[in-house]
């Protein structure tokens, strides 16, 4: 679901909406309002809500999850949510993160704990992992699919392979 903040009437705008608006907003930039609802519906003016989901329109739908050490929440955020690609690199859930993940994609030994669970992985490494060993098995739905297909590149990296992966439209 997601951050929604809109309004509904035939009115001219009022200093109220405004203030909604900008309340709102402040709520989007807060990771600790991502429980938070907040309407006025009683006059149909004002409507705005945060999903507990915690993730914004674009991002993906639904956790990544629990990584494989059982106890570490995925994402940037550590909140089990991938990012949305135009935050953070990691917005796509690798359904199982495989041992050799680091090592081929030239990155440190942190994958070790995580190996064989879910992960947020970084889509410039999600296109280098698949551009070497063909496209790995993903949770589309916790993967901000929209989003990185809008991509071409992600730390340098040309995502074409992972566009491809994901069946992104030319």
């Amino acid at each position: 679901m997601g951050l929604r903040c809109f309004h509904s009437t035939r009115e001219t705008p009022t200093s109220a909406m405004f203030a909604a608006a900008a309340a709102c907003f402040a709520l989007f930039l807060s990771e600790a309002a991502a429980s938070s609802i907040i309407r006025n519906d009683a006059s149909g003016k004002v409507a705005m809500e945060i999903a507990s989901s915690g993730a914004v329109s674009g991002a993906p739908s639904e956790q990544c999850g629990t990584a494989a050490d059982g106890a570490t929440l995925t994402g940037p955020s550590r909140n089990g949510f991938c990012a949305n690609s135009d935050e953070d690199t990691h917005a796509v859930c690798a359904s199982s993160l495989p041992a050799n993940f680091c090592g081929d994609t030239g990155q440190s030994g942190w994958c070790t704990p995580f190996v064989g669970g879910p992960w947020c992985i970084c889509m410039w490494a999600f296109a280098e992992y698949s551009e070497q060993h063909g496209c790995m098995d993903l949770n589309l739905a916790a993967t901000d699919k929209e989003g990185i297909c809008q991509k071409y590149s992600d730390n340098g990296k040309d995502l074409k392979k992972a566009r491809e992966c994901l069946r992104c439209p030319p």
